[in-house]
């Protein structure tokens, strides 16, 4: 029975947006007064001289995980299911039931705004069954983030989308059409994202010996902080 039960089909998704999170330390001037969003408090009085590394190289990871427990502890006040990737031990591979904050070391916050320290972060879903209920739990997290914290969303940054089976994998039926489906339709398929995202060393081309399309329009960095989501404001 549990063989059998493995080789079912139960589509789900899940999404990963990561982005940078500005903080200012006590006593730095606020770049905008008038934007209500917290950016003082969220990290240690003391920190490193960076927000990502201290003086031997390292990640300072008291800092980080502060932001991290922050974030958190917003969502749920907010009645999210949501956990901290340092109270799993920093294994979130097996976790499907609920949020999960953690921080991305790829990302990097504007360069043009000294004042503001920025903090690496991601945030991954839990797998969801395509309904409305699960699209509404998105953009309620979503909404969430972009009116607590001033975020910064750039081409530093992913926004992913996980297509799976639960966490049983995919029947290899499954497995063929997806493969067919990619092979067919890649190059529509990349005029959904920005230059940058295409063909590098994380995403390459399943046809090596062509040229894809170009993507319809190409993602600029954003150069000041912004919402994750802005049309959903």
């Amino acid at each position: 029975m549990a063989a059998a039960e493995r080789t079912q089909f139960f589509p789900t998704f899940g999404v990963e947006f990561e982005f940078a999170l500005a903080t200012l330390e006590p006593g730095k001037e606020d770049p905008h007064p008038n934007d209500p969003r917290q950016v003082y408090g969220l990290t240690p009085q003391k920190r490193s001289r960076t927000a990502y590394l201290d003086d031997d190289g390292n990640y300072d990871w008291s800092a980080l995980l502060t932001v991290e427990k922050h974030i958190v502890g917003t969502l749920k006040r907010a009645g999210i299911l949501v956990q901290g990737e340092s109270e799993l031990g920093g294994d979130t591979s097996e976790v499907s039931t609920s949020w999960v904050v953690s921080t991305d070391y790829t990302v990097d916050g504007p360069k043009d705004q000294p004042n503001y320290v920025w903090y690496p972060m991601e945030i991954q879903s839990p797998a969801f069954h395509f309904t409305e209920a699960a699209i509404q739990n998105v953009k309620l997290v979503c909404t969430i983030l972009a009116e607590t914290y001033r975020i910064n969303v750039n081409e530093s940054c992913g926004l992913h989308v996980h297509v799976g089976n639960m966490t049983y994998g995919f029947p290899l039926k499954q497995l063929k059409c997806l493969m067919a489906t990619i092979w067919t339709f890649e190059p529509q398929l990349d005029s959904l994202h920005p230059a940058h995202r295409l063909n590098n060393k994380y995403c390459g081309s399943k046809r090596p010996s062509t040229t894809s399309n170009p993507p319809l329009r190409s993602s600029r960095r954003s150069r000041t902080p912004r919402t994750i989501i802005p049309s959903w404001r």
